[in-house]
């Protein structure tokens, strides 16, 4: 399994505690410019705890005992799904005890506090997280199933789904949807959900090495972007072709930022695309699109 699992992992515990160093150095700022007096703009804010407590009608949300309000068009995601308020209550999830929802979870909420009042700009929750990166030790998932149609084990941890939803499973390699049932015995694997209270592994995200498309072709994806402003543009991706070129575009304004090669890798393809700012007119574009020659495309965020 290649060490994406972790970066990923670490990449996220970076970027909240980024955040929250930018949001104390902000605040700080603020309070030696306003003195005493009232507060006269809003200051970030960056949570990330239990959740304790959800209020539909008055959309707030507790996260740590500190009420949020969430407004109308807040985005608010599960690790797979979008989500509305009224889904973070309702039908307990396998495993979880019969707690409502997502009650007890994990949320963090980034958003700014004016006069005592914090207001969310977007909402994250899940269950827990747990990883498991290993190998297949059981696979019966019938042809063309996906995970929780049949046994499935991860050195020797049953794996399922937890059939809701809010949570559905993404089994992908390099961004592509993956073929599970022919994923076999002894292939590596990494699993991302919760393991719960009846010793069952409910899964959220499933990436195996050995890529299985069962038969689709004609796919392109982005798994990564990163772009500095006068830096680099970096992007990653896959393909189910393993050759040919992508050329890489800035959607809004149509135009091509350049192409790269794809590189076969254990039956998929990848590739990478590096473009330098510096010293040049160009900006970080507000998404950025990948095709590949056979005309398969994505289009991700930057």
């Amino acid at each position: 399994m290649k060490s994406a699992w972790i970066q990923k992992r670490t990449a996220g515990a970076a970027l909240i505690f980024g955040m929250m160093a930018l949001a104390l150095v902000a605040l700080q700022l603020g309070l030696l410019l306003r003195g005493a007096s009232a507060q006269a703009v809003p200051a970030p804010v960056v949570l990330e705890g239990r959740l304790t407590d959800v209020n539909v009608s008055e959309r707030t949300v507790d996260v740590m005992g500190i009420r949020v309000r969430v407004p109308l068009g807040a985005p608010i995601n599960s690790p797979t799904a979008a989500l509305t308020i009224e889904d973070l209550l309702g039908d307990s999830f396998p495993g979880t005890g019969g707690r409502p929802g997502f009650l007890g979870g994990t949320a963090i909420v980034e958003g700014e506090t004016l006069n005592g009042v914090i207001t969310a700009h977007n909402v994250f929750v899940e269950v827990a997280e747990n990883v498991i990166v290993g190998v297949v030790t059981e696979n019966g998932i019938p042809a063309g199933g996906k995970v929780g149609d049949g046994p499935f084990k991860v050195l020797g941890v049953t794996i399922d789904s937890t059939r809701d939803p809010r949570l559905p499973v993404l089994a992908t390699v390099a961004g592509l949807a993956l073929d599970v049932s022919k994923v076999p015995v002894g292939a590596s694997i990494g699993v991302v959900g919760y393991l719960g209270s009846d010793g069952v592994f409910y899964a959220l995200e499933v990436d195996a090495d050995a890529a299985d498309f069962g038969g689709a072709s004609g796919e392109t994806s982005i798994t990564r972007v990163r772009c500095t402003e006068g830096g680099v543009l970096d992007i990653r991706g896959g393909t189910t072709a393993v050759s040919g070129v992508v050329t890489v575009s800035d959607p809004d304004s149509g135009a091509v930022l350049g192409t790269t090669n794809v590189v076969a890798d254990l039956g998929f393809g990848l590739w990478r695309f590096k473009l330098d700012l510096k010293g040049t007119s160009l900006t970080c574009p507000a998404q950025v699109m990948a095709e590949h020659e056979d005309g398969s495309f994505a289009v991700a965020n930057v």
